[in-house]
């Protein structure tokens, strides 16, 4: 049926509530949408956009929504409509080399920080009157080297890579300092995300270092363990068919994006080092062709 890729999910890597909507990244069917619960079909869901290739990420500083559409080198900037009826779309920030993989507001700085995954650059944006004042670091140990995201723990901004290292880094002072780097095993070169939840770190991966699809979900205490290969696997407690993603927090609950070869969304609480109250939100385990086309190009 025309149009039935809208009833799914294709590759969704990013959930996150922002006031009282939830919002999904759809990346493979290049939209974000959105919806008050997560109990509607996704059919119900309303469109943030439909024009966008390939976006990875959704963050929003209180008063502009900013993701970023990859495989076109833009961020588009959303602001809530003054009727109240949507989102408009206000900016759009051009010729991001690099494809502009994760995007993610800093309180603490307030700031939004935009990484390239393929460029190895940090663009800082940070609001000046009614404008933005952008800033771009040059980070050079990332130099030919693909990184899908990055993560703010404490004071340090940490960058996983497609080469299978980890870098910690200084962002505070603006200097992008590399303070530490742990390398992981083989089989966990690919990485996705990397957060602390309590007194764990949670690393999804999504290839070995052959590039052969190898999905992973795991946990360690201390990130020196990852080497030692000893590591916490998490793939069939969470019950994944996919390529675990991207990590966010609300509702006094994590969540988990799922890609690839499976989509969906799950969450899941911790108590202490045990994982509870696993919830699958929505779940589709094959693509139609509708899907595959819209993968292809926009329709």
């Amino acid at each position: 049926m025309s149009g039935s890729w809208r009833n799914s999910l294709y590759t969704p890597t990013m959930i996150q509530k922002i006031d009282n909507n939830y919002f999904i990244v759809d990346c493979w069917h290049h939209r974000i949408i959105y919806n008050d619960n997560l109990r509607d079909k996704i059919s119900a869901w309303k469109t943030l956009t439909e024009d966008i290739n390939g976006g990875h990420t959704l963050a929003c500083d209180g008063e502009f929504y900013f993701c970023d559409d990859t495989d076109s080198g833009q961020i588009k900037i959303f602001s809530k409509s003054e009727s109240g009826g949507g989102y408009l779309l206000v900016g759009n920030l051009e010729g991001v080399i690099g494809r502009p993989h994760f995007i993610k507001y800093d309180d603490l700085t307030k700031s939004t920080y935009i990484l390239s995954s393929m460029a190895a650059f940090m663009l800082k944006l940070q609001k000046a009157g009614n404008d933005f004042e952008i800033t771009k670091f040059n980070l050079s140990y990332l130099e030919n080297v693909y990184a899908r995201s990055f993560s703010i723990v404490g004071n340090f901004i940490y960058i996983v890579t497609g080469s299978g290292k980890i870098f910690q880094t200084e962002y505070l002072d603006d200097s992008y300092r590399v303070v530490d780097c742990w390398e992981v095993p083989e089989k966990f070169f690919g990485m996705n995300f990397l957060d602390k939840i309590d007194d764990y770190w949670y690393l999804t991966t999504y290839q070995n270092k052959r590039g052969q699809i190898r999905p992973n979900f795991i946990r360690v205490e201390e990130l020196d363990c990852l080497a030692k290969n000893d590591y916490e696997d998490l793939y069939q407690l969470m019950d994944f068919q996919g390529v675990p993603y991207y990590i966010t927090h609300f509702d006094g609950k994590h969540f988990i994006t799922e890609i690839d070869i499976c989509s969906g969304v799950k969450s899941f609480c911790t108590n202490g080092k045990f994982i509870t109250d696993i919830e699958t939100y929505y779940f589709f385990e094959r693509r139609s062709e509708e899907s595959a086309l819209r993968r292809q190009r926009l329709i």
